[in-house]
C-alpha cells in the first residue's frame, strides 16, 4: 500500500457538501500557480505542527516535493496518519478532510485540481450509511462491543468469511473476541468504497477494508477483506440486516 499526502484513500463526500475551497479557508498554505476553465494548479506547504481546517478537494493529481507525516480528520470524526515520500505522484479522488502535520518536516507538494472532473454526489442516506460503516470499524478498534452490536438488526443473518456457517446477531462479535482473547488488538488501515445502492428502506453497501491484528509488540500482517452489508431503515435509524465477507485475493482497484 503506497503512503500518500493530501489524499485519503476513502472519498465518499462531495466537494461542496462538507468542506470549502482550501485556497479560501487556508490561503497561507496554498499558492495558485495556474488556473483556467480546465484545471487549477496549487503549490502547498504545511510546516511541522501546523493544522489546516476542514476543506474539500476535487479529483486531481498530487506530486510530493518534500515528504512529511500528516494526520487526516474526516467529516465523520475518523482520523488516520499517513507518511509521504518525496517524489511520489498520486491520483486523488474527491475528498473532504482537515490536515495536521504531525511529523518533523515541512510538507510541500504540487496539486493539480481537475475542474472538469465532477465529484460524486452523495445523498443524505448514502452519507449516513458510509458514516455508519466507518463507525463500525471504529467500534471494533476501540473494542466497544456494545456500540458495535447496536448496529445490527435483531433478525440479522449473515456469513462472515471466518465462520463455517451463517450466523445470527448473537454470534456477531465472535470474530472479535476470538482474537482479543489472545491478547491481540485491532487496527484499521484503510476502508475503500466499491459501490452503494439505496432502494427505499433497503441499502446495499460494498467496500474493501484493510486491517491488522497486532500483538503486544505492535506487529501483525495486513489483511484485506471484501464486505457486503444489507442495511434496513427502521423508524429511527439504519440496522445491518444481512451481509457477508470474503478475503481479497488481489489488490483492490
Amino acid at each position: 500500500m503506497k503512503p500518500t499526502i493530501l489524499i485519503p484513500l476513502l472519498a465518499v463526500a462531495s466537494f461542496t457538501a462538507h468542506g470549502q475551497d482550501p485556497v479560501t479557508t487556508s490561503p497561507k498554505y496554498y499558492k495558485v500557480l495556474l488556473e483556467n476553465d480546465q484545471v487549477r494548479v496549487l503549490e502547498y506547504w504545511l510546516k511541522a505542527g501546523e493544522k489546516e481546517p476542514m476543506h474539500s478537494h476535487p479529483a486531481g493529481v498530487v506530486y510530493v516535493l518534500s515528504g512529511a507525516r500528516v494526520k487526516f480528520t474526516y467529516p465523520d470524526g475518523r482520523t488516520e496518519e499517513k507518511p509521504a515520500a518525496s517524489g511520489e505522484t498520486i491520483w486523488r479522488q474527491p475528498t473532504t478532510h482537515a490536515v495536521e502535520n504531525v511529523g518533523d518536516t515541512e510538507a510541500h507538494a504540487i496539486a493539480i485540481d481537475l475542474k472538469t472532473a465532477k465529484p460524486a454526489q452523495v445523498s443524505k442516506d448514502e452519507q449516513t450509511l458510509w458514516n455508519l460503516e466507518h463507525a463500525y470499524w471504529r467500534y471494533v478498534q476501540d473494542h466497544d462491543l456494545s456500540s458495535y452490536s447496536n448496529l445490527w438488526h435483531e433478525r440479522f443473518l449473515g456469513w462472515p468469511s471466518v465462520s463455517a456457517a451463517p450466523v445470527h446477531k448473537d454470534h456477531i462479535t465472535d470474530w472479535i473476541t476470538a482474537q482479543t482473547s489472545k491478547g491481540l488488538t485491532f487496527k484499521t488501515d484503510e476502508v475503500k468504497p466499491a459501490s452503494i445502492q439505496v432502494t427505499g428502506d433497503v441499502a446495499m453497501v460494498c467496500y474493501w477494508v484493510t486491517f491488522r491484528w497486532l500483538d503486544h509488540e505492535g506487529k501483525g500482517a495486513a489483511q484485506t477483506v471484501r464486505i457486503t452489508h444489507a442495511w434496513l431503515k427502521t423508524a429511527n435509524d439504519w440496522r445491518i440486516m444481512g451481509g457477508m465477507s470474503m478475503p481479497e485475493t488481489k489488490a483492490s482497484p
